[in-house]
């Protein structure tokens, strides 16, 4: 069990808003606990150039060839456009992994694209807690 969350085998797009309180846990989850590759963007403002860059940097040196999941941190760094971008991206070019993202903000690619939406989990999905 994903603390409280179990994942549904169709998602393949995690978003995490940073505030939640156990999102600390859930990030240690993913890069402890499975097969992932964690990104930490730099940077403010950044372009899709910018986001792809940082990303591919970080898978090309990494040793591992079968992880399944991609954790991309501080997406609050980068555009809106941006992030859509290369969500629509990663989730193409690498259809065999989960993409987790920790974001302040929903990616407008969730709300506008139903096939991206029905394969996107959003924690925390309780609306009590006063999330954006």
């Amino acid at each position: 069990m994903l603390l409280q969350w179990e994942l549904a085998k169709n998602i393949r797009l995690i978003v995490i808003h940073p505030n939640y309180y156990q999102q600390h846990l859930l990030l240690t989850h993913f890069v402890i606990n499975t097969s992932a590759v964690y990104v930490r963007l730099e940077g403010d403002n950044l372009e899709t150039v910018d986001l792809l860059g940082q990303i591919e940097v970080v898978l090309r040196a990494t040793t591992r060839t079968d992880f399944e999941y991609l954790v991309v941190d501080e997406c609050d760094r980068a555009k809106a456009s941006a992030l859509d971008g290369v969500i629509v991206d990663l989730l193409d070019i690498i259809p065999e992994i989960r993409v987790v993202i920790s974001s302040r903000h929903l990616p407008h690619i969730i709300l506008e694209d139903a096939t991206i939406r029905a394969v996107t989990q959003i924690i925390p999905i309780d609306s009590g807690l006063g999330l954006p």
